[in-house]
């Protein structure tokens, strides 16, 4: 799911039954027992800038929670069910993708710590929406996300906290996605397909 701020600990879930929510566990980097996060289960989670608390995805919402109070709290009510959650650098916006499970589309969606409510954002980007899986370099200086547009997958950026005209970045036979950062710099890895 998700490495924490100082790299030290693995957030992930538990994939032994074809249940789509799945219990969450907290698995230390340098080797150590797994911490199974009280009873939460989740299809997506993140660290919050913090590194302490836990935003999790159930359902059509999202939750926070923490490792030494793990009774959920309410955070945001969603479009749909939330994938690929993403904080900036200096946890200002959280960018995550939305699935819709009616149309079958995916957008990408903000939201700030001090306002709960989801924006969507790219609305006019591309017609079905198919933009998922974004990530934000780690100096903060752009959002890289995929997007399916004329038949292929590439990667785009925004730059900075901005949410609109993006740059392509990749072009070519290959379907390129799952975009992950580099710990430091601007740098980029992704799978190939």
């Amino acid at each position: 799911g998700d490495i924490s701020p100082d790299g030290s600990r693995l957030l992930l879930r538990d994939h032994l039954s074809p249940e789509s929510e799945q219990p969450l566990w907290v698995v230390p980097t340098g080797g150590g027992s797994a911490l199974r996060i009280g009873n939460i289960v989740a299809h997506d989670a993140t660290w919050m800038p913090d590194g302490e608390s836990i935003l999790f995805a159930h359902g059509t919402d999202l939750y926070l929670t923490s490792l030494s109070q793990p009774q959920p709290q309410h955070y945001a009510a969603l479009a749909g069910r939330a994938f690929w959650l993403r904080w900036d650098p200096k946890g200002s916006i959280l960018r995550f993708t939305i699935l819709d499970p009616l149309a079958h589309t995916l957008s990408l969606w903000q939201l700030s710590p001090g306002d709960h409510t989801p924006h969507r954002i790219l609305t006019n980007f591309n017609r079905p929406s198919g933009e998922c899986c974004g990530v934000w370099t780690a100096d903060g200086t752009a959002y890289v996300f995929q997007s399916t547009k004329g038949g292929g997958s590439n990667l785009w950026k925004l730059a900075g906290l901005s949410a609109a005209d993006p740059v392509r970045l990749t072009d070519g036979p290959l379907d390129f996605e799952s975009p992950v950062a580099a710990r430091s710099g601007s740098r980029i890895f992704f799978m190939g397909a």
